[in-house]
This record gives structure tokens, C-alpha cells and sequence, in this order.
């Protein structure tokens, strides 16, 4: 399968997950595979994650903004809301595949937010969006 309309229909499908259907997902991973949670230091085997996942709160709706191939390496960067729109979230994940199977999947995640004080109080910088 083409690296990017794996990369695309494996988003998709992540964020249309639920506890009835998270099996949607298992056939992206080898049963082996790890995924790494950066932001706070967790280590999910393919049932935990497709567990975090399938029971994470709210509905969610993203797009993916990029997916740069090197290798065997796959990196893209993911944009995640709550339906309601109240936040945003970006995800840089790191990709390895091997057999058409995610092997291990880095995400770093975080929320868009606004400046610290003190950086508001230098006047610098404009919003990006």
C-alpha cells in the first residue's frame, strides 16, 4: 500500500474510533508494534492503545496537515478537535512500517494555546492562525 494512503485512511479511521468499533484499527499495527506518548510518558501495546483510543472522551475530528517520507521513516502532523471546536491539538507522530504494519509510532502531542504572560508583556510575535 502507498505510504501516504496508509498514513491517510489510518488517521481517519483513528478519529472516527469508538468502543464499538476500535478493531478498525488493529489491522494498521503488527501485534508487536509500540506506541510512545511523549507528552505524558506512557508506553501502549497495541490493546492499550486501541483501548485509550476507543474510550478517550468526546468525539473528535481531524485532518492531517503534512506527511514527509524518509525511508523508512513516516512523519506527519495531525490536526485534532473536539467537534465542539472548543480546543485544538497538533500531533507530530513518528512512523516506522514495515509489511505494510505500523512497527512503532512516536506521537508528540500538544494544545494550541496562548503565550505566557511574560511573552505577551514583550510584544513580540503575531498568531500564526
Amino acid at each position: 500500500m502507498e505510504t501516504t494512503n496508509f498514513i491517510i485512511n489510518f488517521f481517519k479511521d483513528l478519529m472516527s474510533l469508538t468502543k464499538e468499533n476500535k478493531e478498525i484499527l488493529r489491522k494498521y499495527f503488527d501485534e508487536n508494534a509500540s506506541i510512545l506518548w511523549y507528552a505524558t510518558n506512557e508506553k501502549f501495546n497495541v490493546e492499550e492503545y486501541l483501548q485509550v483510543n476507543s474510550e478517550y472522551p468526546n468525539e473528535w475530528i481531524g485532518e492531517i496537515k503534512r506527511i514527509e517520507e524518509k525511508k523508512d521513516l513516516i512523519i506527519f502532523i495531525g490536526e485534532v478537535k473536539p467537534k465542539d471546536e472548543s480546543c485544538c491539538h497538533y500531533c507530530t507522530s513518528f512512523v516506522k512500517i514495515k509489511d505494510n504494519k505500523i512497527l512503532l509510532l512516536k506521537e508528540f502531542w500538544t494544545e494550541v494555546s496562548s503565550p505566557p504572560e511574560w511573552r505577551k508583556n514583550l510584544k513580540v510575535g503575531t498568531p500564526i492562525f
